[in-house]
This record gives C-alpha cells, structure tokens and sequence, in this order.
C-alpha cells in the first residue's frame, strides 16, 4: 500500500471513528425516541450521514487515483504488427485443367491375320521395337510357296529363252516375254514376303501400354489398333481459359500448375494457344509441355493451372484482412505510431487498388517502412496504447537520477617522525 492510499484510510477511519463518537455523545445526551416513529426518524438520518460520508469518500478515492500516475495502471491493447516493405503485386486466375500424354501412338498391324500371340497387358511398360504381338499367316505363307514353284519355272524359261537368243535362235519376242514373266513373280514374292514381315508387331515408341484393342486369338485387320501406347516421360497440361482472359495469356508465358492429388507445384511454358472459342462454355484451349521424369503424372490427372492476371512492381501490399470500412464507405487501417506514453495506435485513410484473395495494393495513404496493426486491429480505436506479444510497449521510462556527491577538499596529514 503506497503513502497517499495510507493516508486516505487513516482519514476516513477518523471520520468514521468522529461520527460514532458523536453520535453516541449525542445519543447519550439526548433522550432516546420510545416510540417507532421517532425511532424511524433517527435512522433516517443515520443512514443519510452514512451516505453522505461514502459519497464523500467514492470522490476522494477517484481524485486520488487521478493524481496517483507513479502507481497508476495503464490498459493497453496487444496487437501484432507488420512492416510495409515494397514488393512486387502478382494476381492469379485458377484455371481447372488435366494431365494429357504428349504422345499417344496406336501399334497395328498392315495385314490381317488372327492373333496368335500377345505379349503384354494394359499399364506394361515397354521400349521401342518390343515385341507386341505374333499374327497367324499361313494362307499368305501357302500363297508365297504356289507363287514360288510358278518363279522357278518362269526363272528356267527365262533362263532357257535368253541362251537361244544369244545364239540368234527363236524370237525377241519370246525372250522378252520370258524375262517378263520372271520379273513380275519376282515382285509379287517380294509382296508376299512384305506381308510375311507384319507377322511380327513391335512397339513404335517406348511407353505404357494404355489400351489392348484385340485379344489373343481374335482376328486382326489391317490398320485397326492392338494396342496404345502412350509415352509418360514428357506430358503435357491442358486447360479451357474463359475468353476475357485473351489479352492476359500468351504463349511462352509462365504458369504455376498446382496438383492436388500429389499435394506439389510445377512451373511450366504456354507452349500452344487454341484458335478457336468453344461455343458451349466460351473458353479458348491452351497447352504447357511439363517433364514427368518421376513417374508420378498420369492422363487425365486433375491439375489447377495458375494464370498470371495481373502483375506491378514495388507496390505498397498490406493483408485485405486488416482494411476497415467507414460508414461513408473510406478504407482506413490503424498503424502503430511511438510516443512518450509508448506505442499508439493511429488511424490512417487509405486508397487502395488492386486486389487478390489475400492481398490489397495501397496507393495512397501508406509508405515503405510503416507499422501496420494486423491482429488485433479490429479492437483498437485512435490512441489508444499497444503491447506487443513479446511484452514490450515503447514507454519512455525517465533515467533515475543520482544525487550529485559532495565535494570534499582532501587532507594530507603531515609525516609524523619518531
């Protein structure tokens, strides 16, 4: 208990002590009232001395407290604050997009023939020139051997005709005859020996098998697909842009793909923009070529295409959680000023610019290097005093100061001889 508390309680005991000392006086004094409404009276009034006397006290206390600053408490508001510094305002449409192969290539067959053996299954990897599939072609094969005994007597002929000619025996006609017949079964075993070749399907590319057309034991035709494969080392991001954003992408431009499933960003290029506007939604196509050297991207995966909308450099950006609204509508924010009492709050009206969803640019009102309040800032008003968490307020404490020392002229005291 400081000394002016002291005070006011030693001065209201006495009072105190004074009034019931005087009132007993007086009441032993007096004649004390015997009926009840003489006796009602004088509690009345001892209950108004009473009130008076509280009253009277209430009041010192309040005064005393109001000239008490050395022992006074100071209600002061905690609040985080942050720093403005310039930096660089970038605002992002979310586009929905997917995962796509960048090369998708179908292995078939240029002859038909019934499968007799299929080497792989959906999701295989396999390398180029692999063996896919074994067709059946045994009718070519029985054509090429018919077509072979009929090459072997032509090639006799040939041989036979050509001798007489050199010997100027028979006619040209004959001869020419014979080398033509030679030469057109010639061709038509090569034919044969052709289609003999597509017995045997390799695979075109290296990649994952993604579709099994034909199964083993079925009849293939020329040109159908056995299987898909698609090729996962490089695939590429598809999305469908609403048609307001035309101006804002371009090709080359740099892309942030976000994928939820894999909880990952990746940067990637615009490489193609689409010609045509989809009438159904009113978007327009655009493609970015994304390495996949992990594995991990698969076709149709779900991918969310971050498009740069807008970009400044060295803008003024402060949360939009912290901007408040007047009832005329002006955007203020409270920043954090020192003083000697220590930190302040201190309205601020600003002009504000663009926005994203966390972030407002501020163009007027603010600069580089101010304290903004940020938690907190919705219970603070105009001047009213601040905390930080970390307890410190910015109270300008005055230095104790030391009496000054007395100066005393020093004495030598004279040698003394024995």
């Amino acid at each position: 208990m400081n000394s002016s508390r002291f005070i006011l309680f030693i001065f209201s005991a006495s009072i105190l002590l004074g009034l019931a000392a005087c009132s007993g006086e007086q009441i032993e004094e007096a004649t004390w009232p015997e009926n009840l409404k003489d006796k009602k009276k004088l509690l009345a009034e001892k209950k108004g001395e009473v009130k008076k006397l509280q009253e009277d006290i209430a009041r010192l206390n309040k005064e005393i407290g109001n000239l008490d600053t050395l022992n006074k408490v100071v209600d002061r508001r905690i609040v985080t604050v942050d720093t403005i510094q310039k930096t660089d305002f970038v605002r992002y449409v979310d586009v929905q997009g997917s995962i796509a192969s960048d090369k998708a290539v179908n292995a078939s067959s240029e002859t038909g023939g019934r499968v007799l053996e299929l080497t792989v299954q959906e999701g295989d990897v396999v390398r180029q020139g692999q063996l896919i599939a074994r067709l059946d072609l045994e009718q070519i094969k029985k054509q090429r051997a018919e077509l072979e005994v009929a090459y072997n007597l032509a090639t006799t002929t040939y041989e036979r005709q050509k001798r007489l000619w050199d010997q100027k025996i028979g006619t040209e006609i004959q001869f020419l005859q014979a080398k033509s017949q030679k030469e057109q079964l010639e061709k038509s075993l090569a034919s044969l020996d052709f289609q003999l070749s597509k017995a045997i399907v390799n695979a075109p590319i290296s990649g994952v098998i993604d579709r099994v057309g034909v199964e083993a034991g079925e009849i293939a035709s020329p040109g159908i697909p056995i299987v898909s494969i698609i090729s996962l080392s490089q695939v590429k991001v598809l999305a469908d842009v609403p048609e307001n954003y035309l101006r804002s992408v371009k090709r080359g431009n740099r892309i942030e793909i976000e994928l939820p499933a894999l909880e990952s960003v990746r940067q990637a290029r615009i490489t193609r923009i689409g010609q045509n506007i989809n009438s159904a939604n009113r978007t327009f196509q655009i493609e970015a070529s994304i390495s996949n050297r992990d594995g991990l991207l698969k076709p149709n995966l779900l991918a969310v295409v971050k498009l740069k909308e807008f970009e400044k450099k060295n803008a003024i950006i402060i949360p939009t959680r912290i901007i408040q609204q007047e009832v005329d509508g002006n955007s203020f924010v409270y920043v954090m000023k020192p003083s000697p009492e220590g930190f302040k709050a201190e309205k601020v009206n600003i002009q504000t610019g663009e926005t994203s969803e966390e972030d407002t640019e501020v163009l007027e009102g603010l600069s580089d290097g101010d304290i903004v309040i940020d938690q907190g800032a919705r219970s603070v008003a105009n001047g009213d005093l601040l905390k930080l968490p970390n307890g410190e307020t910015g109270e300008q404490k005055a230095k104790p100061q030391t009496a000054p020392q007395p100066q005393t002229d020093s004495v030598v005291a004279p040698a003394t001889t024995k």
